[in-house]
């Protein structure tokens, strides 16, 4: 039948919903339900497989404008289109705050909790207030640009309560940030990408301003005065130990905080980490590092494996506070101005170089993957990175300690009788 305003007033509910299809266009119908008529296109994709696309109620327009519709979809169907895919895709994700939340729940399985943790302080603190709001298909590389340039210049900058006692969040900005947000928009979307949501990323060719590189390390007259800092400042002793640790080992911040007894293996020198940023990993400690923790294990008769070597104030917790413990210290000793948790693993491997040991015996050491083809064919035994940790740790040791006398004094290894 011929579908006109007077044929599709005429149609009258029969006990089932039932489709009255238009003679002229193919696929073009009415559906008659209990409740409502509407105009509906029944297509197949270019996988063959059947669609059906509402247009709208017969209220809501005239059968001229249903048709012209149809019309402009079956074109766009046949250049390889699918309407009402595109369509449940709007009505799922309707901004890239909604895309950005069904990014976060895939990813929830596929990437480590601290790396989720990250990406939810990027969306919350930057992506919702900047453009948050808008429509993904509306995103373009011009709007990632102008994101990067407002985090760049501290239009997200706050400084609130936050969820905990006592605590203060500070978001500030900044280049890095700025960066680590964009790289966050790209993985969204890429799965983007991959949902067929859209079809290219706008997060491509961002014009980035040069990072400011961390150049500040401690060589031996900086590890002298860090010791010397450590003895006279009147710090948290938790903190005193998480730094020494810190400094002796090369570790990453979380990696000490974070440390449990039961990863603790004393006799071989080893810590065998169940997680890591790059996986599992065992390392081995020089034996400086093994005395601390054995001083540290003392202090705490009734420690279980399940307990953290450096425990928090609560039951069950790690001490957190070592990022406050190093603020105070910058304000205390202004040569200090640069330091960060992360300057000790920076200059533990400076340490390492200095000693004229290899890439491959300081990597394994910090949990860094050794590159090139020579050196993925090199494998260093337990005995000599042992010989490497004893010897990076205790000349760290003794500079923090207060002997004086190695400031810029070479040492460097020379193989044992076992040839280590």
């Amino acid at each position: 039948m011929k579908l006109t305003k007077t044929s599709v007033a005429n149609l009258t509910y029969t006990g089932k919903p039932t489709l009255y299809f238009d003679d002229e266009i193919n696929g073009f119908a009415v559906r008659v339900g209990s409740t409502c008529k509407s105009y509906q296109l029944l297509y197949r994709n270019k996988f063959h497989v059947q669609k059906v696309y509402t247009i709208a109620k017969t209220s809501q327009c005239s059968v001229q404008d249903a048709r012209e519709t149809a019309k402009k979809l079956l074109a766009q169907i046949i250049m390889g289109e699918d309407p009402q895919t595109e369509k449940l895709i709007n009505r799922t994700v309707e901004n890239v705050n909604q895309l950005v939340q069904m990014y976060l729940d895939y990813a929830v399985n596929h990437l480590k909790p601290s790396t989720i943790d990250s990406y939810r302080i990027y969306a919350a603190r930057h992506v919702a207030p900047l453009i948050g709001s808008m429509p993904v298909k509306e995103v373009r590389r011009r709007t990632i640009q102008q994101l990067y340039e407002d985090i760049c210049n501290g239009k997200t900058a706050v400084r609130e309560k936050g969820k905990k006692l006592r605590g203060l969040a500070r978001v500030t900005g900044g280049r890095t940030t700025a960066s680590r947000v964009v790289a966050f928009l790209g993985s969204v979307f890429r799965y983007a990408i991959l949902q067929e949501i859209v079809d290219t990323t706008p997060v491509n060719l961002i014009k980035k301003a040069p990072e400011r590189k961390r150049t500040f390390f401690l060589d031996s007259e900086g590890y002298y005065l860090f010791g010397k800092m450590l003895s006279e400042s009147p710090l948290n002793p938790q903190a005193i130990k998480a730094l020494r640790l810190l400094a002796m080992t090369g570790y990453r911040r979380n990696e000490i905080l974070l440390l449990k007894w039961k990863y603790v293996d004393f006799s071989r020198q080893l810590i065998r980490f169940p997680d890591t940023k790059t996986g599992a990993q065992n390392r081995h400690i020089g034996l400086p590092v093994v005395e601390l923790l054995k001083q540290i294990k003392a202090e705490q008769p009734d420690a279980k494996p399940e307990d953290y070597v450096l425990p928090g104030r609560g039951k069950g917790t790690h001490f957190t506070d070592i990022r406050l413990v190093v603020v105070k210290m910058k304000k205390e000793y202004p040569e200090f101005a640069e330091f960060s948790p992360h300057t000790l693993r920076h200059s533990f491997i400076s340490m390492g170089v200095a000693l004229h040991f290899p890439d491959v015996a300081i990597a394994p050491l910090v949990g860094h993957s050794v590159r090139g083809m020579t050196n993925r064919y090199s494998h260093t035994n337990s005995a000599f990175q042992i010989h490497a940790a004893n010897i990076i740790s205790t000349r760290i040791c003794e500079l923090i300690n207060g002997d004086a006398s190695l400031i810029g004094k070479e040492l460097i290894w020379e193989p044992n009788a076992q040839g280590i």
